[in-house]
């Protein structure tokens, strides 16, 4: 099984990076391939640009390289886990920036029309969201 860990947390040390280590070496033991990204550290892009908002047609191809690896990356997972805080009700910034320019139609899903029902393009048949703490505790 191939699984895609994503970390949403800028503080190196916090409760959600020893999470994100603990789920990646659980995975790795039970011989999951695993493909870790701590975002922040990697300094993932999250803001979109006017050409990445479209919700029918496919999108065009990324022209930032990092998204463009990425969305090829995701197509090959069979499982993706995110370890973020929970912080004003949401994740972190560069999560849901990572969610609008990765997981974009005709990468994760396509829609025949705008009041249509997608149809699931990814392998992965689940995502599991850890919320943990507020930046207080996380």
């Amino acid at each position: 099984m191939r699984v895609g860990v994503y970390l949403a947390h800028p503080r190196a040390g916090s409760f959600n990076h020893a999470v994100f280590d603990a789920v990646v070496d659980e995975l790795r033991g039970l011989g999951c391939q695993v493909v870790a990204h701590d975002l922040c550290a990697q300094g993932f892009p999250p803001s979109l640009s006017a050409a990445e908002t479209g919700t029918v047609s496919s999108a065009p191809d990324a022209d930032d390289p990092e998204v463009a690896a990425h969305r090829r990356e995701v197509a090959t997972l069979d499982a993706m886990v995110f370890v973020h805080p929970n912080w004003w009700g949401m994740p972190p910034a560069v999560l849901t920036g990572w969610v609008q320019r990765v997981l974009v139609p005709g990468v994760a899903y396509k829609l025949g029309s705008a009041d249509g029902e997608p149809a699931g393009l990814l392998r992965a048949g689940r995502a599991r969201a850890e919320h943990l703490g507020h930046p207080g505790r996380a």
